[in-house]
């Protein structure tokens, strides 16, 4: 049962003395007063009573939720949590890290080295009695290129069998080992996509010239008939189940993982007679959109395997672009100790994912919908997502690798075919790399309990408004910038030859890196006009602004800072429960506690209010402020308080400043001076 106030307990002693005293009516008045203020206090004591059911049934609350309760459950809540998450944050970043190694990048460069550094010259029958200077990967612009490459190249290199003194490279003659080090899983394929030659169709005026018509290559126009001696998987087309190759993005187009392919054979001298049998016969033909070359190699010391993907691009404008991407990945785990050091980390890392999204799931149902207006909602299930995603992948990964190999060991006379599984490794190492970065993000989450820390968080969430709205004119400005360049300069110059490409230079202008010459060669007149107004628009004005309105909410917000009212602190916090440590286990007494001055930390706003409500003008109040050192950025001190409230005391009562006060006016004084 509530206790009733003093007040409603003296109205109704009042009314059983002066019972017959009063008349009708005033018995009535006093019951329904006494009545009220019962019911005002039984309201009031139902609502505490809730409140403290509602704190005594929340237990195990994370920092959000303790911000319903006190500053010391807000600032427990946060030690706590802060611990814990600098442990999954270590967890995380030892099991991320592992997945890649530097020695995949010397691998790579030791295949490239290996491939693409090398010059190569035409035979003599090619050359037709002309001298003609060797050339190199990159700078392949024929079919007849390719082909000398893949002969004098690529096969002299990955059918590297033997070292210097004649002696095999590996163990067993009939493997294969790149650079001495690199085994070869399998045998090479040579892989194309073909078009068909109705698959565009030529303008009348020339239709008397060109009968057929070769588009760029997409599924639609893609050729799948068979050409040339109509037999084997060279000339008749196998889709990507058959092949198992998976598709490929190319700086012309996105290419099917389908096509007409060719394994090579275990020997060099029979993969060269295989390459000139497709030379022969015209393997390579217009309707040809693109070449792979497609092998994996093993590395048994660093315990990596490399996806190999050479590509010739042959695009509808003639030539050939060449290309390559090499994806080392780690399938197999090591049998090291770092690897169980790995292990644990991974394991711990996942129990801190589930631990998180049932945490997650309780601020949800403690919250309700108001969840999902809290900006670190999104962050934790931004993690929580991208964490389940990379724990399906690794496991399916971890069941289907032994299955690949096996396959690989089976066939050695077949392609060492590891795309679809080293793509979902990769996939897997990409996802975790964005995981990690989330959560070093959300690490801000945890130092807001500070207000030093706090004000990278209250700068952005102040002026994300104005951010906004600049974004929105900046893009306009930016995007009619790289719609202008693409189509002044896309034709000739390589850095704007897409509307995605333009955008991506424009924004490396604004960093400094910018090849003028490059535009002005392609358009002398509207190359200066276009760098200039886009430098002055862009760089002097837009980007200026953007740090104005930073600059400006940042010292708005160590403004509010240095005149908000303190509260406890994490500093202070720990400082008191160490103190009371040391009391309890009698190492030293505490002699005494801090004083508390929130009572005298006033705020100028506070002070500007009162004294206006008072009558002051604001040249006075301005003035006011000068003559006591009152400023938004300072603490008003005891000192200050104490002098103020002694020069209104001094004033004739009734006026301020030599002015009568109104009974309102009044009222403000006294609470002023109180």
């Amino acid at each position: 049962m509530p206790e009733i106030s003093k007040t409603a307990k003296d109205d109704s002693k009042k009314l059983s003395q002066n019972k017959d005293e009063k008349s009708p009516e005033d018995v009535a008045r006093l019951k329904a007063r006494l009545r009220d203020t019962y019911s005002d206090e039984m309201s009031v004591a139902s609502e505490h009573a809730t409140e403290g059911t509602r704190r005594k049934k929340v237990r195990c609350i994370t920092r959000a939720m303790a911000e319903d309760f006190s500053r010391e459950q807000v600032l427990l809540s946060s030690l706590i949590e802060t611990i814990l998450y600098i442990i999954f944050a270590i967890a995380c970043c030892i099991h991320v890290s592992s997945l890649k190694s530097s020695n995949m990048y010397y691998m790579t460069e030791a295949l490239k080295q290996g491939l693409f550094s090398k010059e190569f010259e035409p035979d003599s029958d090619e050359a037709n009695g002309e001298s003609m200077e060797g050339i190199k990967f990159p700078e392949i612009t024929t079919v007849t290129d390719m082909w000398l490459f893949m002969k004098k190249i690529f096969i002299e290199t990955v059918y590297f069998d033997k070292y210097y003194n004649k002696y095999y490279t590996a163990e067993n003659p009939k493997e294969l080992s790149i650079l001495y080090e690199n085994l070869l899983l399998g045998v090479p394929r040579i892989r194309q996509v073909r078009v068909t030659n109705d698959s565009c169709e030529v303008h009348p005026y020339f239709q008397r010239l060109f009968k057929l018509c070769f588009a760029p290559y997409d599924e639609e126009s893609e050729d799948t008939d068979p050409f040339g001696l109509n037999e084997g998987t060279a000339w008749t087309y196998s889709d990507e189940d058959a092949t198992g190759n998976i598709d490929f993005v190319g700086k012309v187009a996105t290419y099917n993982g389908g096509g007409y392919y060719l394994d090579l054979s275990l020997d060099g001298n029979e993969a060269k007679n295989q390459t000139s049998e497709l030379v022969d016969n015209l393997w390579v033909t217009r309707h040809t959109r693109a070449v792979f070359i497609d092998f994996t190699v093993y590395n048994a010391n660093l315990n990596i395997f490399a996806v190999c993907k050479i590509v010739f691009e042959l695009p509808p404008t003639g030539g050939v672009l060449p290309s390559y991407k090499f994806n080392c990945v780690k399938l197999i785990s090591s049998l090291d100790q770092w690897a169980h050091v790995t292990f644990v980390c991974e394991t711990v890392f996942y129990i801190f994912i589930v631990i998180y999204l049932m945490q997650s799931v309780r601020e949800f149902i403690y919250f309700r919908f108001k969840y999902w207006l809290r900006f670190w909602s999104y962050i934790d299930c931004i993690i929580t997502g991208l964490a389940i995603s990379t724990f399906i992948m690794i496991n399916y990964k971890r069941n289907h690798v032994e299955g690949y190999i096996n396959t690989i060991k089976e066939n050695p006379a077949s392609y060492g075919n590891l795309e679809d599984i080293s793509y979902i490794q990769g996939l897997h190492d990409d996802i975790s790399a964005i995981t990690l970065f989330f959560v070093f993000i959300r690490f801000f989450k945890y130092l807001n309990f500070n207000k030093t820390m706090g004000q990278l968080n209250d700068t952005l969430k102040k002026c994300a408004v104005d951010v906004l709205g600049f974004s929105i004119m900046f893009f306009i400005i930016f995007f009619a910038y790289a719609e202008l360049g693409f189509l002044i300069f896309g034709s000739q110059v390589k850095e704007f030859r897409t509307f995605g490409h333009s955008m991506f230079t424009l924004l490396r202008t604004i960093l400094g890196d910018f090849d003028y010459e490059a535009i002005e060669d392609a358009h002398r007149v509207l190359a200066p006009i276009y760098f200039l107004s886009y430098i002055f628009l862009v760089f002097f004005v837009l980007l200026n602004m953007f740090l104005a309105i930073i600059n400006d909410t940042y010292a708005d917000v160590k403004t509010e800072i240095a005149i908000t009212p303190s509260e406890l602190q994490m500093t202070d916090y720990l400082k008191l429960h160490f103190f009371r440590i040391m009391n309890k286990c009698k190492c030293f007494k505490l002699k005494s506690m801090p004083v508390k001055r929130d009572e005298y930390n006033i705020t100028a706003d506070e002070i500007r209010s009162a004294l206006g409500k008072c009558g002051f003008s604001y040249l006075e109040i301005e003035m006011f402020f000068a003559r006591y050192n009152i400023n938004p950025v300072a603490v008003v001190t005891e000192y200050d308080i104490n002098k103020l409230v002694g020069d209104l005391e001094r004033m004739t009562p009734g006026t301020v400043a030599g002015k009568p006060l109104s009974s309102e006016s009044t009222k403000y004084t006294e609470e002023l001076m109180m």
